[in-house]
């Protein structure tokens, strides 16, 4: 009975030590102040980092906030561009040149035939590109005249055949060498090609220009040349000119005012 006694003591004095000294290391937190903490994040070498927020993708098929954004509009594309329109007025003048050599004479003339009936505009954009939709130009070769009554019937009823045949158009398509923005003062050297339709035939024709430009009118020369086959003419053959070139000269003495058009 005394040795029961003396274990039941030993024990007790055990148990009563070992609360005093507190839980061992390494042993997990157990009270109910540790376990309602809130996580402060991890911590090594004394340095705390906060958890990493997860993020949830969007459900498929559905677009962000972001991307749904419209994209800034150029305004700059929206601006409607001016054009420029000089149209024929008053005071232009076409005419031919052929050379000839007459029975009469011992040296070659030129034979010259005068209109002034001639209509027309030439268009440009801001970049001097040829708005081909208002740009034309229509000679009537019928009122065709020269120093020669007989020469001008021949002309008309044979090699022009104004019958069938009566106006000369071009159109033009390109203009090289003539400044942009287009001046308003001084002369300028280009050129200008299109297409040429004359007796039923059209082909592609280049001019050279030489205009003076003024604040709303420009005036100036322009000249072309071609041979009686590209347009499927004959030669002149007639009593008393023993011959004529094969190189007929243009000529266009031109009258423009400067109208500003819509785009």
């Amino acid at each position: 009975m005394r040795v029961l006694l003396l274990m039941l003591a030993v024990s007790t004095m055990l148990l009563t030590m070992a609360c005093l000294r507190g839980p061992s290391p390494g042993a997990p937190a157990s009270s109910a102040e540790e376990q309602n903490t809130p996580a402060r994040g991890n911590s090594t070498l004394g340095l705390t980092f906060a958890p990493t927020p997860m993020t949830t993708a969007p459900p498929k098929g559905t677009v962000s906030q972001e991307r749904a954004s419209p994209s800034p509009v150029d305004d700059t594309s929206a601006v409607k561009q001016e054009r420029v329109m000089f149209e024929v007025v008053p005071g232009t003048e076409a005419r031919y040149r052929v050379k000839e050599q007459l029975a009469r004479l011992n040296f070659p003339t030129d034979a010259v035939g005068v209109t002034q009936e001639v209509k027309g505009t030439i268009t440009l954009g801001p970049d001097n590109t040829v708005v081909i939709q208002g740009s034309r130009l229509v000679v009537d070769l019928r009122t065709l005249r020269s120093d020669e009554g007989r020469r001008d019937s021949y002309i008309r009823e044979n090699t022009l055949e104004t019958a069938r045949y009566p106006l000369a158009e071009f159109a033009p398509t390109r203009i090289v060498g003539l400044p942009a923005p287009l001046p308003m003062s001084g002369e300028v050297r280009f050129q200008m090609a299109g297409d040429m339709t004359l007796h039923g035939v059209t082909r592609p024709l280049t001019w050279e220009v030489n205009a003076t430009f003024g604040d709303q009118n420009v005036t100036g020369r322009a000249t072309a040349s071609f041979r009686f086959g590209d347009f499927a003419m004959r030669i002149p053959r007639v009593f008393l000119v023993l011959s004529v070139e094969d190189d007929i000269r243009l000529e266009v003495e031109l009258r423009l005012q400067r109208k500003e058009s819509g785009a």
